[in-house]
């Protein structure tokens, strides 16, 4: 499992293809982050691939 681009958490299933590069983020910080970016589509990973 990735860990978070933002508090170094070991949950990082969230993915933004709209942001430049691969980042991941957990839950709580991709909420953080997107919260002015309205149209960014944020991805969760399901156990298999990302949704």
């Amino acid at each position: 499992m990735a860990r978070c681009v933002d508090c170094l958490g070991p949950d990082a299933t969230i993915h933004c293809p709209s942001c430049l590069g691969d980042q991941a983020w957990c839950g709580p910080c991709a909420v953080k982050v997107h919260s002015r970016l309205p149209f960014h589509q944020l991805q969760w990973w399901n156990g298999l691939f990302m949704r």
